[in-house]
């Protein structure tokens, strides 16, 4: 893991994410980069005005990253920590940094519970989940990094994943050293379909080489049961294989990822399907 993103807007949740992510970063030996976006005002006056204030408001971004990259490198002082500012919208920044800058891991903060209209658009979280090729790790407002030792893994069990799918938990995994938790909720005609024995073999070979545990529960609270999982067993991340839906799915809110990540109490790891 060479690179880290940590998208930043300056508040409170964000500057928790960056402090949590720095830390990860000094484990990971891994690059740090902090990137901002800014919109460019939209107004009725004169050309010049809009690029006066343009000016002002990015020039202010600059001096905000910095000091945060300053505060950062106090505690961590290894960590080679770069700085981004850019114009244009968070999400599609975001992605667009990930890839120019061959990040391997997304770190940002999710603020938990949102009101109507996220629930029903999204945020920029969830959104960057949807989208990202690579892993993406939200960070609650309160969760402080205190080491990662348990991670739990909620599976399904279908055979259509990528082969690779959990290649990017084995290596945060083994970074830390970490148990893997692996939690199924049974559907017994499902599994009759797919083969439950087969794919859960598959998985294990998967995690060879790393210490894992195999957890089977009933029940038809999907959100419900994992939060009460990771509660019980005392994990530090929750993680899941995030899925592609269509539209539809998407502007109603049905992604089970999504909900766990903007809602859960702990860093929660998206791993792109």
């Amino acid at each position: 893991m060479k690179t880290i993103l940590v998208p930043v807007d300056f508040s409170k949740c964000s500057n928790n994410a960056a402090k949590y992510a720095v830390q990860v970063a000094d484990k990971a030996k891994s690059k740090l980069i902090l990137l901002h976006s800014y919109h460019i005002p939209l107004t009725m006056a004169e050309v010049p005005q809009v690029a006066d204030l343009t000016s002002e408001i990015k020039t202010e971004a600059h001096e905000q990253i910095r000091k945060l990259a300053v505060s950062l490198k106090k505690g961590n002082p290894d960590v080679v920590i770069e700085t981004v500012v850019i114009a244009g919208f968070a999400h599609d920044a975001i992605i667009t940094e990930t890839q120019k800058n061959k990040a391997n891991l997304i770190i940002m903060g999710t603020r938990g519970k949102h009101g109507l209209l996220d629930e029903v658009f999204g945020s920029v979280t969830s959104g960057v989940i949807a989208h990202s090729k690579v892993p993406v790790l939200a960070v609650p407002e309160g969760s402080k990094f205190k080491g990662i030792s348990k991670i739990a893994l909620s599976v399904d069990l279908y055979p259509n994943a990528r082969k690779n799918a959990l290649t990017p938990l084995v290596t945060f995994a083994k970074i830390f050293n970490a148990e893997i938790l692996l939690y199924h909720i049974v559907e017994t005609d499902m599994l009759n379909l797919w083969g439950f024995e087969k794919e859960k073999a598959r998985i294990e070979k998967m995690l060879d080489g790393l210490k894992y545990s195999f957890f089977e529960e009933d029940t038809n609270d999907v959100t419900g049961g994992i939060n009460k999982f990771v509660a019980k067993h005392k994990a530090e991340v929750l993680s899941v294989i995030s899925r592609k839906h269509n539209f539809i799915e998407r502007l109603f809110w049905r992604s089970i990822t999504r909900r766990l990540a903007l809602h859960s109490d702990l860093p929660f790891l998206a791993l792109p399907e």
